[in-house]
């Protein structure tokens, strides 16, 4: 579900984003400097609303353009990174997984957490890299 859901993403195909959220959908940017609010759908037809912000972070949509094929794993508790700890009460709702992107300049990481329903959250990291 992850792969399709990233697909999903990479198109930004909303009708197929929307049907793949289970609800509440959450999106979160724990970052100093966020470009995404946190925000939660309670309603699928909010979804898209939802992704808007991560759909129009042009470097991120560009970066996911460029590699169909992104590093994948499944995580838990202990594997949990470091910036992501306040994700691990999610945990209990599903799985999440962890979602590299390397770029150029700027890498990111998603974590998206499946549970039964479909996609129920995801949360991003954008790591400026030093040149």
């Amino acid at each position: 579900m992850a792969k399709s859901w990233m697909d999903a993403l990479r198109a930004k195909d909303r009708e197929q984003l929307q049907k793949l959220a289970a609800l509440p959908f959450k999106l979160s940017e724990p970052a100093e400097y966020p470009k995404c609010d946190p925000v939660e759908s309670a309603t699928r037809e909010d979804v898209p609303n939802t992704l808007a912000c991560l759909l129009d972070d042009k470097l991120f949509m560009e970066e996911l353009s460029a590699q169909p094929e992104p590093v994948t794993e499944v995580i838990s508790g202990s594997t949990l990174p470091a910036w992501a700890a306040s994700v691990e009460p999610e945990l209990a709702r599903g799985t999440l997984v962890l979602v590299r992107l390397p770029g150029n300049g700027v890498s990111y990481q998603l974590l998206v957490l499946l549970t039964t329903a479909g996609v129920s959250g995801v949360w991003k990291l954008a790591k400026y890299d030093p040149n």
